[in-house]
């Protein structure tokens, strides 16, 4: 159990790590200003889900 766990929450980092990594190149794509982030950060999540 607690080596399945382990492999779950490094599993669980490498995606969230892929999702900064996402939402970083949208937003240098986009060359948004920093109030608008909400905008990219809904464009990510609709790519994620």
């Amino acid at each position: 159990m607690r080596a399945a766990g382990c492999a779950e929450a490094q599993a669980a980092a490498a995606r969230l790590a892929a999702i900064g990594e996402l939402f970083e190149l949208r937003r240098v794509e986009r060359g948004e200003c920093a109030d608008w982030a909400v905008d990219t950060w809904a464009a990510v999540a609709a790519e994620v889900a």
